[in-house]
């Protein structure tokens, strides 16, 4: 009975510390992990088979409203993992052993990224991982300035430009994210709200092309981006602990390894349609 409530004491912690009412990094990890997941179900299978011919009219209503809801739940994951990256740049015993690694895990998961989102495959856009990688450099270029403005603004610009330059998953937007999680850590409710509004303010000025006015373009953020609130509430949140000291490359073999079986699950269906 004692080992029962040691172990249930200990799974509490690893989800939620009841004393302090915060998460842990692992916890964060899994939700990102399982957000993203689900995302990627709407985005790579039901957004493609609801454009098919040979799905019918009620049939696509039902695909639309479940992809909805799918990439809303989806949306927690990304702020997320910049804030795991600015947690790993912090903490990790070799900054160049984890740069390497990011870059292996962005070129294993670029052919799997693509083989789920586009049917026929196209390169034309790189993976998050990319993403993650450009916004690791910046950190260390921003660390290398100190505390010079001038030189923390350039390197996050040419941070910014090469994302938007070689069209990574969520281009300068991400890097400029995982800058404001970085400058403003030591405070957590000022660098989870002033990152928040700051990463909708990008959001914004990115989709501001794709609407014709202003008004809509809010509105779709609001409809369709909202959930991004319970990101930065559980990076707020976040106690810094972690409590899963083995199994670290999981959490990498995760991103290339489920696009991988998500684009086979999709192929997989399209045989019998």
């Amino acid at each position: 009975m004692e080992s029962s409530d040691s172990q249930s004491q200990t799974t509490n912690y690893f989800l939620w510390d009841q004393k302090t009412g915060t998460f842990s990094t692992d916890m964060l990890k899994l939700t990102a992990m399982v957000t993203m997941l689900i995302d990627h179900i709407g985005a790579g299978i039901l957004e493609y088979l609801m454009w098919l011919d040979s799905i019918s009219e009620q049939a696509r209503i039902i695909l639309v409203d479940v992809d909805q809801v799918l990439r809303l739940i989806g949306r927690i994951s990304f702020p997320l993992y910049c804030f795991l990256l600015v947690q790993g740049f912090l903490h990790t015993k070799c900054r160049l052993k984890y740069a390497g690694s990011l870059l292996f895990f962005a070129f294993l998961s670029e052919f799997p990224f693509d083989f789920m989102l586009y049917n026929p495959l196209d390169f034309s856009s790189l993976n998050v991982i990319f993403t993650l990688f450009i916004g690791l450099l910046t950190l260390w270029g921003i660390e290398k300035a100190k505390s010079n403005i001038f030189l923390i603004m350039l390197v996050t610009i040419m941070g910014m430009a090469m994302g938007a330059l070689l069209s990574t998953d969520y281009s300068w937007m991400g890097v400029l994210l995982i800058v404001s999680l970085y400058l403003l850590r030591s405070n957590p409710l000022l660098q989870s709200t002033v990152s928040f509004v700051l990463f909708c303010l990008a959001m914004t000025i990115r989709y501001s092309g794709m609407h014709e006015s202003l008004s809509q373009t809010l509105l779709y953020l609001l409809t369709s981006k909202y959930t991004l609130i319970l990101s930065f509430w559980m990076i707020y949140r976040c106690n810094g602990k972690r409590y899963i000291k083995k199994g670290k490359y999981l959490f990498y073999f995760f991103y290339p390894a489920h696009l991988l079986l998500l684009g086979i699950v999709l192929r997989t269906i399209l045989i019998f349609l």
